[in-house]
């Protein structure tokens, strides 16, 4: 029996109506109280060109990328959306785009985040991707790809309009451009990560990394914008802001404003005030054209996210700041004394340190080790640090010998190959450590004007403290520096010279006058060593007594051959 088309239609028809009704409904009630809207933060839509591989002319991936929550209510997600494709040159298209991520999407929300995922302002957020092909008919200079989800925007402070003009709920619509008539085929900017908590904190410095790649070396612009309504065909209408707030300025910021950096980074210092915002981060793709002497825009890509502002900064552990990380330098307990060494009255022990009552022993300190005549330290700490906010002329750190003498810190390499966060310094001496000993090591704050820096905004403690201890080093600036159970001969050497030791093997190695080991050999005895390729200038040698661990010494020089 034939189903009855008519009683479908009826059914489907309603089923419409009643869904138009639930979202219209929703909506009302949303608009009742603070929360204007609920589910959608927001979502990413590039664009990648494939023709190169399926030889396909014009033919090209579309990405789209969801980011949900269901901190008000569950988001019945889709298996697949539609993406718009319009010009003025070519028809207009419909292209499916199919999930790539599991159905209930990947969690996104950082390990680092600034509030306890307990905290009532706490909200887990989840990623969802959807891929499809398209064959365009041809160039154009204004093809733009846009999608559209009716009635899914979560609750934010700072935006009024979320009825779309009456049709029942707001759209979260997204949008990316493309110019293919100037020179070849293109492909949008594309996010590869956008870094940093998801939940920040008021009053603190914060920044927001984009981290975008193109796929054909052109180079991105990136521009704050209003979030759009509209439907999936376009045109896209901006949203209205509530007062103080305005597309460049979508954040509560001091008197500096927000700051969008040449890489994509947002920067700007909360205010007292506190909530859910909304922004959207153009990224647009510029091309040097040669016949044309200029650059020209081929695309752009569109990111629509949310910043939650918490007046209670509830993780602990963030808002201590960046500590030397324990596992890669263990606490251990020092002489109450070793405080008399700090020079600054307004100096303190860490925070996290204990104080032990009795005893020779009063305050626990990381520490760190140190190779022996190396010139660099490296540091490891607990969290991330901002890049921007270590000083690489050293001055945020200070070394003290063990008789209180300044030990030159000449710069420091924060391990950032681009923007973003490390949680690896290390810094570079004048010279390697003159002595054996423990050495005083403090953060201070820098010519930069702060100490170290975390995602949430929280610094190292002024005069965080850590001990460097260096054991069984060689002394290479000391007077007495050679032992007599040691010879060399020839001295002064081309690179080949015979060493004579005792019959008990021995290591032997050979250090440059800024402590880097050149060479290492296991030898006993009287042995000849053929090294020419040791450049002319000055040497240690040290040898080790396996069996005894005494350490003789002997200075070494290398001359040209014809000097000799």
């Amino acid at each position: 029996m034939r189903p009855n088309t008519s009683m479908l239609n009826q059914t489907a028809m309603s089923n419409f109506f009643t869904s138009i009704k639930i979202c219209c409904v929703f909506a009302l009630f949303v608009f009742a109280n603070p929360v204007k809207s609920a589910h959608l933060v927001g979502g990413t839509l590039s664009y990648e060109y494939i023709g190169d591989s399926t030889s396909i002319p014009y033919h090209y991936r579309i990405k789209l990328t969801l980011m949900r929550t269901t901190r008000y209510t569950t988001l019945n997600i889709g298996n697949s959306y539609q993406v718009c494709v319009r010009s003025s040159c070519i028809p207009n298209q419909t292209v499916t785009v199919t999930q790539t991520t599991p159905i209930t999407g990947n969690v996104m929300t950082s390990e680092f985040e600034c509030v306890e995922s307990m905290d009532s302002s706490y909200t887990t957020l989840f990623e969802h991707v959807y891929t499809g092909d398209v064959t365009l008919g041809g160039t154009c200079s204004d093809f733009i790809f846009s999608h559209a989800m009716v009635c899914c925007r979560i609750g934010v402070t700072h935006i009024s309009n979320y009825t779309n003009n009456g049709q029942g709920g707001s759209t979260n619509y997204l949008e990316a451009t493309l110019n293919n008539s100037v020179e070849g085929e293109n492909s949008s900017p594309s996010i590869s990560a956008m870094r940093g908590p998801f939940h920040f904190c008021t009053n603190r410095d914060i920044n927001v990394y984009h981290t975008a790649f193109d796929k054909d070396g052109d180079s991105i612009q990136y521009h704050l914008k209003t979030a759009l309504n509209g439907p999936c065909s376009g045109p896209g209408e901006p949203m209205i802001f509530d007062p103080d707030y305005t597309e460049k300025q979508p954040f509560p910021a001091n008197s500096n404003g927000v700051h969008v950096s040449h890489n994509g980074i947002i920067q700007f210092q909360s205010t007292g005030v506190s909530g859910n915002f909304q922004y959207v981060m153009i990224l647009k793709d510029f091309r040097w054209i040669s016949r044309l002497n200029t650059y020209v825009q081929v695309g752009s890509s569109y990111v629509e996210s949310l910043l939650v502002i918490a007046g209670n900064c509830s993780n602990s552990g963030m808002m201590n700041g960046p500590k030397l990380d324990h596992d890669e330098h263990p606490t251990e307990f020092y002489p109450i004394d070793i405080i008399s060494r700090m020079n600054n009255p307004n100096e303190v022990p860490n925070s996290d340190t204990v104080l032990v009552p009795g005893g020779g022993f009063g305050f626990a300190f990381a520490t760190v080790e140190y190779e022996c005549l190396s010139t660099e330290i490296d540091l490891y700490f607990n969290q991330p640090i901002h890049c921007w906010s270590v000083a690489t002329n050293g001055t945020e750190f200070r070394l003290l010998s063990p008789d209180t003498v300044l030990v030159p810190i000449i710069s420091v390499d924060p391990h950032c190959d681009g923007p973003g966060f490390t949680q690896h310094i290390t810094l570079e001496l004048q010279t390697s450590l003159p002595q054996n000993g423990d050495f005083l090591g403090t953060v201070r704050t820098g010519f930069d004007g702060n100490t170290l820096v975390n995602p949430c905004g929280i610094e190292t403690s002024t005069y965080y403290t850590f001990v460097l201890q260096s054991i069984d080093c060689p002394i290479i600036s000391t007077k007495n520096f050679e032992t007599s159970k040691i010879s060399i001969f020839p001295n002064p050497n081309g690179g080949t010279f015979t060493i004579s030791l005792t019959d008990e093997p021995h290591v032997v190695r050979i250090y440059n006058m800024v402590g880097h080991c050149v060479f290492e050999q296991n030898i006993s005895g009287e042995t000849t060593i053929d090294n020419g390729k040791l450049a002319s200038g000055n040497y240690i040698i040290l040898a080790e007594n396996q069996l005894t661990g005494q350490v003789e010494r002997k200075k070494l020089t290398i001359v040209d051959d014809g000097k000799m």
